[in-house]
């Protein structure tokens, strides 16, 4: 009877070790894959269904964060062309007034020229 208890236990401890081998091995790809920022997934081969709910939620969420992180840099992208677009809106008619500027300084510009000028 003992016996059979000791090998229960044997079995049992085995199986512990191997599912925290496979937690930390779990825990070590998804590590990996923050770091790198890749696309890959966890695989959720031999696992038990506790722990193929937990991989398959972590790749859902992995899944979110890359559309949210490929949003986020559609958005900075349209964000600096947005920017780009009023900056020229902006110097545009800046340069054609210190074109104007420049014109009336002039000292040898006549009156009337100076006149027409500012009705522009």
């Amino acid at each position: 009877m003992i016996w059979f208890l000791i090998i229960i236990i044997v079995v049992l401890l085995i199986l512990l070790i191997n599912d925290k081998r496979k937690i930390k091995l779990i825990s070590l790809k998804l590590k990996n894959i923050i770091d790198k920022k890749s696309n890959e997934r966890i695989k959720f081969n031999n696992l038990s269904m506790d722990n193929k709910e937990i991989v398959r939620n972590i790749n859902r969420f992995l899944d979110k964060y890359q559309e949210i992180s490929l949003d986020n840099k559609n958005y900075k992208e349209q964000h600096e062309k947005m920017i780009s677009n009023i900056s020229h809106d902006i110097r545009t008619p800046l340069t054609a007034i210190l074109g104007y500027i420049d014109l009336l300084m002039e000292e040898n510009i006549s009156e009337e020229k100076r006149v027409n000028t500012l009705k522009l």
